[in-house]
Parts: structure tokens; sequence; C-alpha cells
């Protein structure tokens, strides 16, 4: 820890698929999730969603995304910045 203190770490303890949903799209089922208990908040790898076909890009504070192979009328918000993360929607 920064603070030079000792404490006990969680690890994760299963992995699975759930789903995420988007604003252009129901649903996008990601798979190989990390289950961590205690975590207060839940994390988005950016890059599972590039691998499951979506494209990226970080805009005036928002994160926008959309299916790969088509155009950037399709964009969708997904996230906003706050206080220096992008916080999903």
């Amino acid at each position: 820890m920064g603070s030079g203190t000792r404490r006990q770490c969680q690890v994760w303890k299963g992995v699975g698929t759930t789903p995420v949903q988007l604003e252009f799209k129901d649903f996008v089922h990601t798979s190989d999730v990390l289950f961590v208990p205690g975590l207060k908040k839940n994390l988005l790898s950016n890059s599972k969603l590039e691998n499951k076909g979506h494209k990226f890009t970080f805009v005036d504070g928002q994160v926008l995304v959309w299916p790969k192979g088509l155009g950037i009328d399709s964009v969708g918000a997904i996230g906003v910045r706050e206080g220096g993360l992008n916080k999903v929607l």
C-alpha cells in the first residue's frame, strides 16, 4: 500500500461470464470475469470489450464505444470521467 502500512488483500475467488449493458445494444456478454469479494466497485476492461469486437475512444470526458465494422454514427456513451477515472454509466 502507498501509505507504508500492511493490509490483507482480497484475491479473486472465481471466474465466470457476466452481461454488460451498453447504450446502443442490449448486452455484451463478457467471459473470464473475475469475482473479487469485498470489491466495492466493478471494473470494466476495455481490452476485454475490444477483444469482443468493439472500438473505444475517450472524448470530452466521455467513454464512447461502437461495434467494429460499423461507423462512428453507431457510437454510444458508456462512461464519464469522474475524479481521474472513467465511470461506467
